[in-house]
């Protein structure tokens, strides 16, 4: 009885030193992170003494003690330490999301410790060597040490005094083991993160990769919101988490929603709407809906050319899911609305609407690249959080750094790609296009040849033109950015073209002639040299833009569409049957009812519901 009195006394008094402790001393300044790192030391402390007084309670009270012996203690502490992590969880969020709304874009470079010689080398060894270079900024940002350490320091005064006022201490020091004996472990090789094993995310990154003369490899990637934001916040809920084990499943999920905050706004920077994501991640295109109404227009129009094909959704799956989660963990957190794109004011001259348009895209394309090396961060947090023991209940399995990361490796490649395409698209006025097309009316219902091609084809070869001169000649985007986004415009440039096509309601085989001549003026006027003599006056020096585009292949992809048209209607319908997979739904029920006029609207009906009966998989019989 007097032992658990004992006891109890001194459980009592620590409850009463955490009381004090969280009232009087938690009013710390988070803004330069100092507050942070002190706060999380004075915490560690705590633990610290936590830990000691639960050993040796065991030891204390022998075959009495029970595993809920100290719950009343860890549970105070727990409230403590939870609402430190909340407080710097929100400031990070704040300092983040400022700094993301706030950020040029303009990136930084990432040297990287290879030699010359290795010039030649894999590409999975160069990000190797590039999550080296992360992970060393990552630790340089850190508060504190972030290795594993299960076993807990006891203090000087205690192991020079303790034993003399109790001598089951005595024996109790005797018996834990030594904390150093417990420190260093193999540190995380490259093969062991996710990113340096995956193909798909290795081939992303290399394009980018710059090796200067001397041998020296770089990466241009780093933004300003990552190196100022992400990483000292990652750092320092790392710390908390290492430092404060009761908190370390919290400390997880402050972390996963940051990175969901970084990805999330820099998608609805180079999407400018929730409409316009859902739809480059294959949530449905707007234009599919609309084809089966009266109106020829969708708000998603820009978008709906960058949707995945139907063959390409199952390889969107990842990125729909991490969205969508995403988006759920941040809805009462964040409102991505004021991160909302909106196009600047056009300012007089096309030539400067144009460079607003160069400037835009230079700021989106960026901010898309840079998500690669936030992927990277992501990675390396979870390998040190895998290294620092930390684990979560099997409830949280969602939550844990670990699968998280196997996420974001997984649809990084893919989310890049579509930010890309979608900023391509938009800097190119795509809605703008797609009304001219439709617009040209007579053009497509005339029985006689043209011998021109529109004019609006012209204005697209200037505009994707002048595009590049600007991003070339600005040198913002580093050189493999530049030739990146210029393959983004090319591609972007033919899906808009045909988007339009799909959304001429009637059209005669002169008007399908006067198509053709359209695409392959485009096609002209995409390569390399058109695009250097066009530039001759407003940029003589600028360079040529890569002539290993998918021009070919885009124009191949269009004229074939094109084609299909002039087949017999059986034909037609074998056709869709057999490229269901590569055509949107629109496209394909635009090369049935263009041939039908308008007023026979019961037959435009049956069409339709045909093409939709492919594409929902009922089996149709078609004669050979």
């Amino acid at each position: 009885c007097v032992r658990q009195a004992l006891w109890k006394y001194c459980e009592q008094s620590l409850i009463h030193l955490v009381e004090s402790f969280s009232s009087d001393s938690m009013d710390l300044s988070l803004q330069s992170g100092q507050g942070v790192d002190s706060a999380t030391s004075s915490l560690h402390l705590t633990y610290d003494v936590f830990q000691q007084f639960a050993a040796f309670s065991k030891h204390f009270n022998g075959s009495t003690a029970d595993e809920a012996l100290c719950d009343t203690l860890k549970n105070n502490l727990w409230k403590l330490y939870r609402t430190h992590l909340r407080s710097v969880h929100i400031e990070a969020m704040k300092s983040t999301g400022s700094l993301l709304r706030q950020d040029t874009w303009q990136l930084c470079s990432i040297n990287i410790s290879r030699t010359a010689h290795a010039a030649d080398s894999k590409n999975d060894q160069e990000v190797g060597a590039l999550y080296e270079a992360m992970k060393e900024l990552l630790l340089k940002a850190s508060p504190s040490d972030l290795k594993s350490s299960c076993a807990f320091d006891v203090t000087t005064r205690s192991q020079k005094r303790g034993y003399k006022y109790c001598i089951s201490f005595g024996n109790f020091l005797q018996s834990i083991p030594d904390s150093s004996e417990e420190q260093g472990g193999d540190e995380a090789g490259a093969n062991d993160y996710v990113g340096a094993c995956s193909p798909e995310f290795c081939a992303a990154l290399s394009p980018l990769f710059e090796r200067s003369p001397c041998g020296e490899l770089t990466l241009k990637l780093l933004s300003t919101s990552s190196a100022d934001g992400l990483l000292k916040w990652v750092a320092h809920l790392l710390a908390i988490g290492n430092d404060l084990p009761l908190v370390a499943a919290d400390s997880t999920k402050a972390i996963v929603t940051l990175f969901d905050l970084y990805f999330l706004t820099v998608f609805r920077i180079c999407a400018s709407s929730r409409a316009n994501e859902d739809v480059s991640i294959g949530l449905g295109r707007g234009s599919s809906v609309q084809s089966l109404s009266s109106s020829l227009m969708s708000v998603t129009m820009e978008a709906d050319a960058c949707a995945p094909l139907p063959s390409e959704v199952e390889g969107y799956a990842i990125l729909q899911r991490f969205v969508q989660n995403s988006r759920t963990r941040l809805d009462r957190m964040v409102n991505l609305d004021k991160f909302q794109s909106v196009d600047q004011l056009s300012i007089g001259s096309p030539v400067n609407q144009h460079k607003t348009s160069a400037l835009r895209l230079e700021k989106e394309s960026a901010a898309a690249l840079s998500c690669l090396i936030t992927a990277i961060v992501v990675d390396i947090a979870s390998s040190l959080h895998k290294d620092m023991g930390i684990s979560n209940d099997e409830d949280d399995a969602q939550e844990s750094l670990i699968s998280y990361a196997e996420e974001i490796i997984s649809m990084s490649p893919v989310f890049v790609k579509q930010s890309c395409q979608l900023s391509a698209a938009r800097s190119l006025s795509g809605k703008e296009l797609i009304f001219k097309i439709v617009c040209c009316g007579k053009a497509w219902t005339d029985n006689e040849f043209r011998e021109y091609s529109n004019d609006y084809i012209d204005d697209l070869c200037e505009r994707a033109s002048l595009l590049w001169g600007h991003i070339a000649s600005r040198g913002i985007l580093p050189p493999p950015a530049q030739r990146l986004m210029w393959g983004h415009l090319v591609r972007s440039s033919f899906m808009l073209l045909l988007e339009g096509f799909s959304k001429v309601t009637t059209c005669s085989t002169e008007g399908r002639s006067l198509m053709s001549m359209d695409l392959a003026t485009l096609s002209s006027g995409l390569a390399p040299d058109s695009v250097k003599e066009r530039l001759e006056d407003s940029f003589p020096n600028v360079c040529l833009p890569p002539s290993q585009s998918c021009r070919e292949d885009s124009m191949r992809y269009v004229d074939t569409w094109i084609k299909v048209f002039f087949f017999p209607e059986e034909d037609t319908m074998n056709w869709i049957k057999q490229n269901r997979d590569q055509y949107h739904l629109d496209h394909s029920i635009s090369l049935m009812v263009a041939k039908i006029p308008p007023k026979r609207k019961q037959i435009i009906t049956s069409k339709k519901k045909a093409v939709m009966d492919i594409y929902n998989g009922t089996q149709i019989e078609f004669k050979d």
